[in-house]
């Protein structure tokens, strides 16, 4: 199992089966809109999260990832929802530019 903490969000916590969907498809299932303006095809930035910490494991990079941190697109401790597994917990934080209009992010 998987568990986001998402920091800015209330503290929302989300747990999804994070070795058979990614963090994007484990938000949708729990019923939380995450924005994902390409259709989760990593072809935009608009479903990266900040790391703050975690305690386990990532998926390696994906090509749409490396490609974007290449073009300065994403940071060290930005990664793309739609792209990333994880094993384990993962707190991290909504960037202003990701956050939907429709819900309620802590400053």
């Amino acid at each position: 199992m998987a568990k986001i903490i998402i920091t800015n969000l209330q503290k929302r916590i989300i747990t999804f089966n994070g070795e058979s969907m990614t963090i994007l498809e484990g938000a949708m299932e729990n019923g939380l809109d995450w924005m994902h303006a390409c259709g989760a095809k990593g072809r935009c930035t608009t479903c990266a999260f900040t790391l703050m910490e975690k305690e386990g494991e990532f998926s390696p990079l994906s090509e749409p990832e490396i490609r974007f941190r290449n073009l300065g697109r994403l940071g060290e401790k930005h990664r793309l929802a739609c792209q990333t597994r994880l094993s384990g917990t993962a707190v991290v934080k909504i960037p202003r530019a990701n956050q939907l209009p429709h819900l309620t992010y802590d400053i």
